[in-house]
């Protein structure tokens, strides 16, 4: 989305930053516990998958806390693409409803 004021603007950059951290963690999460990833999959309730990844973060921060290595995958950002399985209509109801959504939050981060 083109932010079209400042107010956009500031929270696309406050987004971003967010996101990349996300990113960042799910990559380190994915690295040390395979069943994280795309091609491994699990099906669980949101609330089971919750769980897991919230038990493999402590899991990462003990091994952290103990310096226990892990390697790098290469790979890791296999399943960077998950964006291309969500629909992307620009003028579905839903986008209207988030679009409303983001605008509130914008406007709350003044």
């Amino acid at each position: 989305m083109n932010p079209s004021s400042h107010i956009e603007e500031n929270y696309n950059k406050k987004h971003a930053v967010a996101r990349n951290c996300v990113e960042r963690c799910n990559g380190v999460l994915k690295s040390r516990f395979r069943c994280l990833h795309r091609h491994r999959v699990l099906t669980y309730s949101p609330t089971q998958a919750s769980h897991i990844i919230n038990s493999c973060a402590v899991l990462h921060n003990m091994c952290i806390e103990r310096r226990i290595p892990y390697e790098i995958d290469e790979f890791c950002n296999e399943d960077s693409d998950d964006e291309e399985e969500y629909d992307t209509a620009t003028n579905s109801p839903t986008l209207a409803a988030a679009r409303v959504l983001r605008n509130r939050v914008a406007s709350a981060m003044i």
